[in-house]
């Protein structure tokens, strides 16, 4: 009788855990450090954890209680209803909720909406699902490494994943990572993902040239880098350095960097105009059907009368 009158105090009278739990949280699957404790909340006389998943003190609990082990986890548990909800406030995460409730797709597109790397917890069938792997891909690309196999071929699926994130193409299929448009389509984003293309496409110069020139963050990168050290027009390859843009950025910054441009860009007038503008000695390097046009001398000229050695009688 005394042990029942004690329980029935335990659960009138406030508890006596901590403000903070001393056990860690173990996150690391969410990429985040474990850390040494965490605040507690009460939600209808249960402490629970946040939803962050605390098995020790979910156990020191249910052994206070005198609870059966499998009673429900957490409050977040107990019903669908709950688990949405608590979803929509990002209270809980998906790996946090029993498998059952990873199978149910209103909820695993709940989860996946807020988090696309959340597809990792979902059920074998959900991840199979296109419509569902595609809501995760839009959310974060690298949620293709946990889609099923054959949606990894799926070209509308990884064509979502690397416009979302260029390094995703890293999961894509072998017959996808040989695709020349999804390659393209990674390239303008981010040219490392070209590591990831299949090396046939590695040294595809036409492909490089079509990656160069399309309009994406490659292109506005490269030009930038080039309009800030026009040197660098040495270290880059043959296609850029046959780039009408990529060359009238670097001489720009550089006159002398028309040295590094293909053949036909030096006998470009517009090109040598620019590029004796900003040096006159860049008349050296230009083809000797440029230094006959008057103006373009009369602009090395007026840049650095050294340039005289370089004009045609």
């Amino acid at each position: 009788v005394e042990k029942q009158d004690d329980a029935e105090r335990h659960r009138s009278e406030p508890s006596q855990h901590p403000t903070f739990c001393p056990h860690p949280i173990d996150d690391t699957e969410a990429g985040k450090k474990p850390s040494k404790g965490h605040q507690l909340k009460r939600e209808n006389d249960t402490i629970c954890c946040g939803g962050l998943g605390c098995s020790l003190c979910r156990s020191e609990q249910q052994a206070e209680r005198g609870l059966d082990e499998e009673a429900p986890m957490s409050m977040s548990c107990r019903s669908r209803e709950d688990a949405l909800k608590l979803l929509k406030l990002k209270a809980i995460r998906l790996q946090d909720l029993p498998q059952d409730l990873r199978s149910d797709r209103e909820i695993v597109m709940e989860a996946i909406r807020a988090d696309g790397l959340a597809l990792r917890y979902a059920s074998e069938d959900l991840r199979n699902e296109q419509a569902v792997v595609l809501e995760a891909v839009k959310t974060n690309g690298t949620a293709l490494g946990f889609a099923g196999r054959w949606l990894k071929n799926d070209i509308e699926v990884v064509l979502e994943a690397v416009c979302e994130n260029p390094m995703a193409l890293e999961f894509a299929g072998e017959e996808l990572c040989a695709d020349r448009e999804v390659v393209l389509a990674a390239m303008q984003r981010d040219s490392g993902a070209l590591q990831f293309a299949d090396p046939t496409l590695r040294e595809d110069r036409e492909l490089l040239r079509e990656a160069v020139q399309a309009p994406g963050e490659l292109r506005v990168l490269v030009l930038e880098a080039l309009s800030q050290n026009g040197s660098a027009l040495q270290d880059v390859d043959e296609v850029l350095r046959s780039d009408r843009d990529a060359v009238l950025a670097a001489v720009c910054s550089d006159g002398l960097a028309l040295r590094f441009a293909s053949p036909e860009l030096r006998g470009d007038p517009a090109v040598v105009f620019e590029a004796v503008k900003q040096n006159g000695l860049a008349l050296g390097y230009a083809a000797e059907e440029v230094l006959e046009n008057r103006v373009v001398g009369l602009a090395a000229l007026a840049s650095d009368g050294r340039a005289l050695q370089f004009l045609s009688e």
